[in-house]
């Protein structure tokens, strides 16, 4: 699959991305259950290589 993305969209789903991997970072360390722990751990190394993959994308110049 191949998605464009403009400037501002990129920049908005890193932003996105990054602040869903930080709240599911937290919610691992609060997580008991070790079954709901490893799928979260997933979800979270899944949003991280969606991260890693991601151009870091420069500020369009003026």
């Amino acid at each position: 699959m191949e998605l464009t993305l403009t400037h501002q969209e990129a920049e908005l789903l890193h932003d996105l991305l990054d602040r869903a991997l930080l709240d599911l970072r937290q919610e691992i360390q609060h997580t008991d259950r070790k079954a709901f722990k490893a799928s979260l751990k997933t979800e979270a190394a899944q949003i991280q290589a969606m991260l890693d993959r991601l151009p870091i994308v420069a500020a369009p110049h003026a």
